[in-house]
């Protein structure tokens, strides 16, 4: 990570993504408001259904998904240099919606400047839902 960056920025991300995706394995929903002042103002989502180029943007996006009833389960949080992984299942259990996502964080002055992932659908009988990431 380039100086200046250290723990501190790898914490922070770390807790966005915590923040976001409510904590490790808890059934309370994302925390936007605890999201937003960790992403930069032109802060760029590339990933579904998001494809957003500022914070206020993706903020009115996500604040339109039924965050309430999403589970989002972290599987594994790995940092290097400007960037930081988030490997985790996600589901909507009203929906039968239960997806793999791999998300990459790009950190910049201190704050996510954006995001990219990867999804894939998890059969129902998967014994280890996120093994196709």
């Amino acid at each position: 990570m380039p100086d200046g960056g250290g723990c501190a920025l790898t914490c922070a991300t770390r807790g966005s993504a915590r923040n976001l995706a409510g904590s490790r394995r808890s059934p309370r929903p994302p925390d936007l408001d605890g999201v937003a002042p960790l992403l930069r103002d032109d802060y760029a989502d590339h990933g579904l259904p998001f494809r957003t180029a500022t914070k206020a943007d993706w903020l009115a996006a996500a604040r339109l998904l039924p965050l309430a009833d999403l589970r989002i389960d972290i599987r594994r949080l790995t940092a290097e240099e400007d960037y930081v992984t988030m490997f985790s299942r996600r589901w909507l259990p009203a929906t039968g919606l239960d997806i793999a996502v791999a998300d990459i964080f790009r950190i910049e002055d201190g704050l996510i400047a954006e995001r990219w992932e990867v999804v894939e659908q998890i059969q129902p009988d998967a014994p280890n839902p996120v093994a196709t990431l």
